[in-house]
């Protein structure tokens, strides 16, 4: 109608045109900008999901702790961690992957993971959660999971599987929209 108004001779006028053209505008900008933002969310989830995986695959264990003995120059990937290896982990370290304390105590910086500001005392018989930062003292963890099943697997896997509710803003739009859709015809 907005274009050519006398294809639609009973209902629209010539003399409305402007009128059309507006109320085209505003719903083609109402569409823009509710596609944009899913976009946007959509993409802002991905970023979180790749930013998780990166976290991942850069943590990696220094020091692993074989009957006793513990060598610091040894590195593992994620890949080889089995459940019941030791890990040694000192001042600074990167826990690479979820394990239980057994020996020491110390705080475990987890904001990363958990949002909590203060570090956390780790004392035998806590979990300490994999990408987490030993802040204090020397801490040896026995592997608790497999690879696959790491707290950061598991937010990985919620985060690409999420469905985003809609806002009450998007659904007012789409009532809106399907509202003037069903005027204007």
């Amino acid at each position: 109608m907005a274009i050519y108004p006398p294809a639609f001779y009973p209902v629209a006028s010539s003399s409305m045109r402007v009128y059309y053209v507006e109320v085209a505008l505003i719903l083609l900008i109402t569409v823009w900008f509710s596609t944009l933002a899913d976009a946007l969310a959509e993409t802002q989830a991905k970023n979180t999901a790749r930013s998780l995986r990166s976290l991942e695959s850069e943590v990696q264990s220094k020091k692993n702790c074989d009957g006793g003995r513990c060598s610091k120059e040894r590195v593992d990937s994620l890949d080889d961690a089995t459940q019941g290896r030791l890990d040694l982990l000192e001042k600074n370290d990167i826990v690479p992957i979820d394990a239980e304390v057994t020996e020491g105590i110390g705080m475990v910086d987890e904001s990363l993971l958990t949002g909590e500001s203060t570090p956390v005392r780790k004392a035998p018989g806590d979990e300490v959660i994999g990408g987490s930062r030993v802040i204090s003292d020397t801490l040896t963890a026995r592997v608790t999971v497999n690879p696959e099943d790491t707290y950061i697997s598991e937010m990985i896997r919620l985060v690409e599987s999420s469905k985003r509710p809609r806002t009450p803003n998007e659904v007012a739009v789409t009532i809106v929209l399907i509202g003037l859709t069903a005027i204007l015809q």
